[in-house]
């Protein structure tokens, strides 16, 4: 940082965090953070760089007072605003990355955490058996699974409930969250799944190659060990944050206010981030039935179609808007799912009505800034940043900046070519006479 807000902030502090941070690569990716303390702690696909954060604050004329994140995360914006000194509010739908962004941002006292760790571990290799049975998981999580494919054999799966059991025995609310997080950390990596695309994957050779109970424990202990090294190494974190949980368009309602909002929202390209994370849901019993699944999904963007829902709109629709809908109901038949016309139209309602929402409470010198991609069904591309902007200047901002900031493949279906721009929007408040 080297701006007009700079002596505002703790540089030193910041430095010393984004020490391994990779500045060669693009901040509209998560990749520049995978070593990252705070950020390590769960390898998440879609979050951009802290960079961008501060890239973003250092063009301010000053410090915010006042950070606001509709879609939270891993909680990147929250994180960064907490080393720059600055109280946040975020919004996130879904409770595990609702939990993982609150856990990252409490104050912790080291030696209760390596206690609670202690006592995790005695109560683990005890070997009691859970009180939580297979039957209580969809099929393919333990062995025998469905149809001879499976995503924990029976041993590891044991184990894994042995500390989901030990940790719930935590009554420090934080603590049991720290420590629910970190079992959530390693439940794809020592899977016999990884995640690609828009979905899980089986690992090559996967069933010559199963984890045992020791590798849980293995990888829980050097996962929470990380944790606490990187607690006790950057203790000098505001704590002045809040976190809703549910729907941002509920939620930005009620906000008292904010002068900088950075966010990316899901994109138009029906990526279902609830099934992303189908996993930590159900191991760690944010999920107790399909129908919790089923709830979550109807509560997120409208930028999907694995679930039924009204595509109702509200809005005036742009020209360039109908444009493409019409395009898309004229293959529709060549579309992997006939809603697909309709669903896209939804996800720009509700980011109008998000929008709307916001100019409500923004400051007269607030900012907003977007980070967003292109999606393409077939032949018609969907010009998301484009269309955007316009919805925006509809809703009462004016964009000062456009920016691209690096391309995006289409689907292997499509021809898996870097064609799609992933871009960022900076938006002001239009201001009236």
């Amino acid at each position: 940082m080297t701006g007009p807000v700079e002596a505002a902030v703790d540089r030193k502090n910041i430095l010393d965090w984004l020490g391994s941070l990779d500045l060669e690569a693009p901040i509209s990716s998560n990749q520049p953070s995978v070593n990252v303390p705070f950020q390590r702690w769960f390898r998440f696909k879609e979050a951009y760089s802290p960079k961008l954060v501060l890239d973003v604050v250092d063009q301010l004329d000053e410090l915010p007072s006042h950070v606001f994140d509709p879609f939270g995360g891993c909680g990147t914006s929250a994180i960064t605003s907490q080393f720059l000194g600055i109280p946040s509010t975020v919004v996130e739908v879904n409770p595990f990355l609702a939990d993982l962004t609150e856990s990252k941002l409490c104050s912790y006292h080291v030696e209760k955490l390596k206690k609670y760790l202690s006592k995790i571990q005695y109560e683990t290799l005890a070997d009691i058996e859970p009180s939580l049975k297979v039957d209580s998981f969809p099929k393919t999580f333990c062995e025998p699974g469905r149809s001879g494919k499976w995503l924990y054999n029976k041993s590891s799966f044991k184990r894994i409930l042995q500390y989901r059991e030990a940790i719930e025995r935590i009554c420090d609310e934080k603590y049991r969250r720290f420590f629910t997080i970190i079992l959530g950390s390693i439940l794809v990596p020592i899977s016999n799944i990884f995640i690609s695309g828009k979905g899980r994957k089986y690992r090559q050779n996967w069933n010559s190659r199963q984890k045992s109970a020791i590798d849980v424990e293995q990888a829980f202990n050097e996962k929470a060990q990380q944790a606490i090294s990187d607690v006790q190494k950057h203790s000098t974190k505001l704590e002045q944050y809040e976190i809703l949980r549910g729907s941002c368009l509920d939620h930005a309602k009620n906000i008292d206010g904010f002068e900088l909002s950075i966010f990316s929202p899901p994109y138009p390209n029906s990526f279902d981030y609830t099934d992303v994370y189908n996993v930590e849901l159900w191991m760690l019993g944010y999920f107790k039935s399909n129908d919790s699944c089923k709830e979550l999904r109807a509560k997120t963007l409208r930028s999907h179609v694995q679930v039924n829902r009204s595509y109702e709109v509200n809005f005036d629709i742009p020209k360039a808007l109908d444009k493409v809908i019409t395009g898309l109901k004229n293959i529709r038949n060549e579309l992997w799912n006939k809603d697909i016309p309709e669903m896209v139209l939804a996800y720009f309602d509700d980011l109008f009505q998000l929008l709307t929402t916001m100019r409500g409470k923004i400051s007269e010198n607030g900012n907003i800034v977007i980070v967003v991609g292109d999606s393409a069904y077939k032949s018609i591309r969907i010009p998301v940043t484009t269309l955007l902007c316009e919805l925006a200047q509809q809703a009462g901002f004016v964009v000062h900046e456009n920016k691209v900031l690096r391309k995006l493949r289409t689907s292997p279906q499509q021809g898996g070519q870097a064609s799609l721009d992933e871009s960022m929007i900076w938006l002001k408040p239009e201001l009236y006479d």
